[in-house]
C-alpha cells in the first residue's frame, strides 16, 4: 500500500516551484521558438507575417499594450494566422524596474494585458519584460498576474542596426539547437532575412513553433513542417 501510495504522488506544479524566468524551451522537441517582442515596426511585422504563414511557422508575439492600441488589426491577424500573444508591458517609457520603484509595474502589465486579450481574443500567458530585466520583484509581480516572465537562449540583437547586420542575425540562427528560444524584433535586416532564416532551421529538422507548444509536456502534433527530418 505504501509502495502504491508513493506512485500516486503527483508530480510538483510549477506554481510551487521558485519563481524564475523562462529562459530555454524543451531541447526532447525537434523545434525552436521564435519570441517577436514588438513596440513598434508595424511595417516590418505587417510583411512578416505573409512569410511565416507561407513557411508554417508559428511565433510568439510580446506587444506592449500601447503598440497594440495603435494597431489593433495587425493584433488581430497575428491572432488568426495561428500565432501566440503574450505582453511586452504596456508603456515602454521605463523599464519594469524604475516601474517596480515606482510602485507602478503591476497596473502597467494589467493594462497590456487586457488592452491584448480584448483584441485578439487569446489570453495572455507570457511577460517578456522590456530590457529584459529580472529581479525577483518583477518575477512576484508577473506571478501576482498569473504570468510566467520569459527570457531567451538565443538573441539576434537585431534592434541594434548598426551592429545586426543581416549576416549577423543569420549567424545567430545558425547556432540554433533544440529547445532554443529565439529573440528577435521587427526591424528591416530581420525581415530580409527571415525567410532564408526558417530555411536553415527547417532544413535541419526544427519546427517553427509557439512558446506554449514548445513549453508543453505533450509531443508535438504532426504538421507540414515536420517533415524536414534529417540534419544537414
Amino acid at each position: 500500500l505504501g509502495h502504491r501510495l508513493r506512485m500516486q504522488t503527483p508530480p510538483p506544479r510549477l506554481a510551487d516551484l521558485p519563481l524564475s524566468a523562462i529562459r530555454q524551451g524543451n531541447g526532447e522537441k525537434q523545434a525552436v521558438a521564435l519570441l517577436i517582442n514588438v513596440d513598434w515596426g508595424a511595417d516590418e511585422l505587417a510583411r512578416m507575417l505573409p512569410i511565416l504563414k507561407r513557411k508554417d511557422a508559428r511565433a510568439t508575439f510580446f506587444l506592449s499594450g500601447r503598440w497594440a492600441e495603435q494597431n489593433p488589426n495587425l493584433n488581430r491577424l497575428i491572432a488568426a494566422d495561428g500565432h501566440e500573444v503574450a505582453t511586452h508591458g504596456h508603456n515602454l517609457t521605463h523599464g519594469p524596474k524604475a516601474l517596480a520603484r515606482a510602485g507602478r509595474l503591476k497596473d502597467d502589465i494589467a493594462q497590456s494585458v487586457r488592452v491584448i486579450e480584448e483584441i485578439t481574443g487569446q489570453t495572455v500567458k507570457y511577460y517578456a519584460p522590456h530590457k529584459s530585466e529580472v529581479d525577483q520583484s518583477i518575477l512576484q509581480t508577473a506571478a501576482d498576474l498569473n504570468l510566467q516572465t520569459v527570457l531567451y537562449s538565443l538573441d539576434t540583437v537585431d534592434w541594434n542596426e548598426q551592429y545586426a547586420t543581416p549576416e549577423r542575425i543569420l549567424e545567430t540562427f545558425r547556432q540554433a539547437k533544440a529547445g532554443d528560444l529565439i529573440l528577435m524584433h521587427p526591424k528591416p535586416n530581420t525581415l530580409k532575412v527571415l525567410e532564408q532564416a526558417i530555411d536553415l532551421l527547417q532544413s535541419r529538422g526544427y519546427r517553427l513553433v509557439t512558446l506554449s507548444e514548445m513549453l508543453s509536456p505533450d509531443p508535438l502534433l504532426p504538421g507540414r513542417s515536420s517533415g524536414h527530418e534529417s540534419g544537414d
